[in-house]
């Protein structure tokens, strides 16, 4: 029996080095020295015990917070870590009643399930790269995931399972199973990513942080799994600032995030659809380039679009658009989404 776990955790080993096989850098709670040179120790022994399949360390600090602290941090780091749950046990050893050693002592699922889990999860992610292809650049694996995961993946509050598993092999779970799958797939491509927690709009969540080009971003797949039938609106927590995300979520203040202070790759900015004001003549602009069927336009605030749609549908200055851009269109179809200010506007 000794020899069958020794090797199913030589099995989940090899298996767990592959999906860290193109780790762009050093763990972000690690790195961002956010841990003293003890904490950080403790992290390294935490990390090394899960990821061999060990049940405990000796020796802890016997304060809770650190322990927490450093736990937590060694979760967030290493979504890879799916089949250790959430909790520990602290156990005191005492000589003569008094306590001279604390023990740490993880909970883990079946370690026999381990390793058919994790093909099954590289097995997911392969598929998911493989449906972006190679040579590619960041930004279109991360648009890519963003889409793959937010359109094929149901959020369900219901599912039990929080883990990268749950959402990479089953197809539903929660915000921190979208978030974990996520910084999975971005640790694979060597893309720098981070696990933030915080609330959205007051509840408890999950979601990322990338880095392309040496910027910082967020990235909200879960959000985005709730307006995958929305036209462009889809798009609307991929690639977005602090100021962006600020406006639903609040990040919790106990880990210090990098900035995100660029809009160049948020997705209405990078296609040339977005109007901090409306313009007329910026919108014609916006409406020669357009080759689709219809034109999704973002505003930079609620007064902004309602500008818009006065000038355009209450004034009647679409057909004048229209017609000098040949679109025989005697009425017009449009669509408003307030809670992002995108109009979209049909143009057959």
């Amino acid at each position: 029996m000794k020899f069958l776990r020794r090797l199913l955790a030589i099995t989940v080993v090899c298996i767990a080095a592959a999906l860290c096989l193109h780790s762009a850098a050093q763990p972000y709670c690690y790195h961002r020295t956010l841990l003293s040179s003890s904490e950080q120790d403790l992290y390294t022994r935490i990390s090394d015990c899960i990821e061999l399949g060990g049940s405990s360390i000796e020796d802890v600090p016997s304060s809770e917070s650190v322990l927490n602290k450093v736990f937590d941090y060694v979760l967030l780091d290493h979504p890879g870590f799916f089949y250790c749950l959430p909790e520990y046990t602290v156990i005191t050893n005492t000589r003569n009643g008094v306590p001279y050693r604390y023990d740490m002592e993880f909970s883990f699922d079946s370690l026999s399930s381990h390793a058919s889990r994790y093909k099954s999860i590289l097995s997911s992610i392969s598929t998911i790269l493989s449906r972006i292809g190679s040579n590619v650049s960041e930004y279109d694996i991360v648009r890519g995931v963003y889409e793959q995961l937010g359109r094929n993946t149901v959020y369900d509050e219901s599912y039990p399972d929080q883990s990268l598993y749950s959402v990479l092999v089953c197809g539903r779970g929660v915000c921190a199973g979208f978030a974990k799958a996520f910084a999975c797939i971005m640790d694979f491509s060597g893309i720098p990513c981070i696990t933030v927690t915080g609330t959205l709009e007051g509840q408890n969540h999950s979601w990322n942080m990338v880095r392309i080009g040496g910027k910082w971003y967020h990235i909200d797949v879960t959000s985005s799994a709730s307006l995958s039938d929305s036209g462009d609106a889809f798009y609307s927590f991929l690639c977005i600032s602090d100021t962006q995300i600020a406006q639903t979520h609040v990040a919790d203040p106990s880990i210090p995030l990098p900035s995100a202070i660029s809009n160049d790759l948020e997705f209405f900015q990078k296609n040339g659809r977005k109007l901090n004001q409306w313009n007329f003549a910026s919108f014609k602009k916006m409406l020669h380039k357009a080759t689709g069927s219809s034109l999704s336009v973002k505003f930079g605030s609620p007064s902004s679009l309602d500008d818009a749609i006065s000038d355009l549908f209450t004034k009647s200055q679409i057909f004048e658009a229209f017609k000098a851009e040949g679109i025989n269109l005697s009425t017009v179809n449009y669509s408003i989404n307030r809670d992002f200010s995108i109009l979209t506007i049909s143009l057959v």
